[in-house]
């Protein structure tokens, strides 16, 4: 697996969870801001994407997380924070429930316990992801997804990262994704998870919609939700400056930032915006 090693060996370390079709370097505006906060920052490319291969028969969600329990004990890692994005954060959902005894703090961006949409425009876009990909190939819905995604004129370099991205993944390892993540469901998954958490949302998303989200918010028992206006499914490249201050606000103090945005007087937490 090719990881991105960065920060003082002795920081904290916190593992980086990219998205479907992505890779460690979409972390590009976090992992300096990490490393100069004196953590020590692992950004991997998840098996069959970016410049880590796959070479077993069958992705799956249970075999990425065995992964991650042996990268932890092969590197002496005893506990670890995570921060994951859409899929890296379904991937950190299920490692957060089954390695709690090392995961110690949790940031899921955009992320879902059920991937259910209940609007015909949501269905739609994933009918022809689900198309492209399956009858063509992953690479011919690259440039679809990215442009989703990135619908900014500003954003044309991230844009085309993006849909390289994509067109360079592994086709079977992200079908057999796809499918993995239609499938998943975190329900009781998140109900396990007792340590501090934090979900944070994109209320342009178009991707992962604020309902979903919301749905993963209230499952979770220990959990504060933080909306940021002007950004969308790729937040941390939408909004850098304010993400990395609430997620350095956050692995400093996981207790008081879950304090700040949840309260015991609601049924459920917070949803501050920014």
């Amino acid at each position: 697996m090719h990881i991105i090693d960065e920060g003082p060996r002795d920081g904290f370390p916190v593992l980086l969870l990219h998205g479907l079709g992505a890779n460690a370097e979409s972390w590009c505006l976090q992992i300096p801001a990490l490393a100069a906060a004196g953590y020590r920052v692992l950004a991997p490319d998840l098996p069959g994407f970016g410049k880590s291969r796959f070479e077993g028969d069958q992705w799956s969600l249970d075999w990425v997380i065995n992964e991650f329990n042996n990268l932890f004990k092969s590197r002496q890692i005893e506990k670890v924070g995570l921060l994951g994005i859409s899929m890296g954060g379904v991937i950190g959902l299920k490692l957060a429930a089954e390695f709690s005894d090392r995961v110690e703090m949790s940031v899921f961006v955009n992320t879902f316990a059920v991937l259910r949409p209940r609007r015909w425009g949501e269905l739609r876009y994933f009918m022809r992801r689900g198309l492209r990909a399956f009858f063509l190939s992953p690479q011919a819905q690259a440039d679809l997804v990215a442009s989703r995604i990135f619908p900014q004129k500003d954003k044309i370099f991230f844009r085309k990262m993006l849909a390289d991205s994509i067109k360079q993944a592994d086709p079977k390892v992200y079908r057999q994704a796809m499918l993995a993540l239609i499938r998943f469901d975190g329900r009781n998954l998140a109900k396990r998870i007792s340590h501090p958490v934090l979900i944070v949302s994109g209320k342009e998303d178009t991707t992962v919609p604020l309902y979903m989200q919301r749905r993963l918010v209230e499952l979770l028992p220990n959990c504060g939700h933080v909306i940021i206006e002007g950004a969308g499914h790729a937040l941390p490249i939408d909004q850098p400056e304010v993400f990395n201050r609430i997620l350095i606000m956050f692995f400093q103090n996981p207790s008081e930032t879950i304090r700040t945005y949840c309260s015991k007087s609601f049924s459920g937490c917070l949803h501050e915006k920014f």
